[in-house]
């Protein structure tokens, strides 16, 4: 009698913790879901996205141009025998 009661009670306690574990995978899954939706809101703005840029917020500077233009070595200047 003993014994039926015992097994009894570790097959629902067995039970319980498949429940419970498969309750906290499927938590788990929705959450690496929300994870993986709000660094993907979180790295979007104005340059990469159709965002407008007024939404970028404050502190972020916008990176500087590239200049396309190559450096002649030539010094700044008139040319050589110009009169003014």
């Amino acid at each position: 009698m003993v014994h039926a009661a015992t097994h009894q009670i570790i097959g629902s306690q067995s039970r319980a913790k498949r429940c419970f574990d498969t309750k906290r995978s499927e938590y788990i899954a929705v959450l690496r879901d929300r994870v993986k939706k709000l660094e993907s809101q979180r790295s979007k703005n104005s340059r990469n996205s159709s965002k407008l840029p007024s939404s970028d917020g404050y502190g972020k500077s916008k990176p500087e141009p590239k200049n396309s233009r190559k450096k002649s070595g030539k010094p700044p200047g008139v040319q050589p025998g110009h009169r003014k």
